[in-house]
């Protein structure tokens, strides 16, 4: 998978986050549930994210260490609350970063897409503009690609 596939997949999914904030922030209005507010500013979160994934895509490797080097700067929080986090989960997310490198764009795409946005073979096959049948081809090879990367850093426990 090319960058530019990637970056439009990354595009899609921020998109659907933002729509999905809109619905539910309308609705949290309407109806005046505070719960569904704060679930809503979770979809407009997850869109920021996507959006900073999709640009820093672009960017070289020093351009994004710099804006790492800025985030933590101006978010001590975010950094106070990582360094708080348990070891054991530290390292289970090191662990699962690692093996997500080892796999092929076109197949972290595929994987991210439908193990942890939840998306349809369908939905990813439009996404990425090829045939479900590659979708489902390329989630084979990252899920064995996957379990391998992990396994061979130690695996899930700490």
């Amino acid at each position: 998978m090319h960058n530019r596939d990637l970056r439009h997949a990354v595009a899609m999914v921020a998109l659907a986050n933002m729509g999905y904030f809109f619905v539910e922030f309308a609705m949290a209005r309407h109806i005046g549930s505070v719960s569904l507010f704060a679930d809503s500013v979770d979809f407009l979160e997850d869109a920021a994210v996507n959006l900073l994934v999709f640009f820093a895509l672009a960017w070289s490797a020093r351009r994004r260490a710099r804006v790492r080097a800025c985030l933590e700067a101006v978010l001590p929080l975010a950094r106070s609350e990582a360094a708080s986090a348990p070891l054991e989960e530290s390292l289970v997310s090191r662990r699962i970063a690692a093996a997500l490198t080892a796999l092929t764009d076109a197949e972290r795409a595929a994987f991210v897409l439908f193990e942890l946005e939840g998306l349809s073979g369908k939905e990813i096959a439009n996404i990425l503009g090829c045939p479900e049948a590659t979708v489902f081809r390329r989630l084979f090879h990252a899920r064995q690609r996957f379990t391998a990367a992990v396994e061979a850093h130690g695996g899930f426990e700490p």
